[in-house]
């Protein structure tokens, strides 16, 4: 008798939703990587993209907070996206300290790409919900979420 991969058989076994909603996650991020880069998108810089054009400008700092990633990782992203001709960094001239982070018109136009991809996949994907189950998987999502916020002030 063959046996069963191990990934296999722990997709089978899980019972902890926290798991399922992280695994789906990452298999949607993987999803969009490897269709981005087969469609010309870089999505490595999907978040820190986000977050620019959120705010229209941002500052190292600010990315940190706002993705989540660690400050070596942004500053590497961020040389790369400058040399790449998609941000620009200009000293605050409220604040010569502050350096502020933001788009080039190249990188205007590759986020609104970005964004448009990564829309109309979650649009695909998420049509295979009915409204009332979508329904009932946002607000379950935004009680976890604010149950892990409460937790994250309590350490």
């Amino acid at each position: 008798m063959e046996k069963e991969p191990l990934n296999d058989r722990l997709i089978k076994d899980k019972k902890n939703l926290l798991g399922e909603v992280h695994d789906t996650a990452k298999l949607f991020k993987d999803y969009l990587k490897r269709s981005g880069d087969v469609n010309g998108i870089n999505s490595t810089y999907h978040r820190i993209m986000f977050a620019i054009s959120l705010f229209g400008q941002v500052t190292a700092v600010d990315l940190v907070k706002i993705t989540n990633l660690k400050p070596p990782t942004i500053s590497s992203m961020l040389k790369n996206m400058e040399n790449s001709g998609l941000i620009v960094r200009e000293i605050d001239e409220n604040d010569a300290r502050n350096v502020n982070i933001k788009f080039t018109k190249l990188g205007e136009e590759t986020c609104r790409k970005n964004i448009e991809f990564v829309r109309k996949n979650e649009i695909e994907i998420e049509s295979v919900l009915t409204e009332e189950e979508r329904k009932v998987v946002s607000l379950a999502l935004q009680k976890l979420q604010e149950e892990i916020r409460k937790k994250f002030e309590k350490i």
